[in-house]
């Protein structure tokens, strides 16, 4: 799997550089909006910016970008902390 860099958007802060690895990218058919799934390599601080089951909005070096939820944080082997992360769940409609 290659690493990508990215930067996650979180109100009015943002993460640079973070590295990121893609399990899903599929564009939505909308210009520039992609589902992706995958996980970031945090550090400890970066994480504690963080909540579980918040939508966020990343960003990839290469011009793709989509809303994401963060749905599980796990050590990684060195001293980072990975983000699992997969896109929102569509909208419901009222009826």
């Amino acid at each position: 799997m290659q690493a990508l860099d990215g930067e996650l958007l979180i109100g009015g802060e943002r993460l640079a550089h973070l590295s990121c690895e893609l399990d899903e990218d599929r564009c939505t058919g909308r210009a520039h909006e992609w589902k992706l799934a995958g996980r970031l390599t945090l550090s400890p601080d970066e994480q504690a910016l963080l909540e579980l089951e918040r939508v966020y909005r990343l960003q990839l070096a290469d011009g793709r970008a989509g809303q994401i939820v963060v749905s599980h944080f796990a050590s990684s082997n060195g001293h980072g902390v990975v983000a699992e992360f997969h896109p929102p769940a569509p909208a419901r409609r009222p009826k």
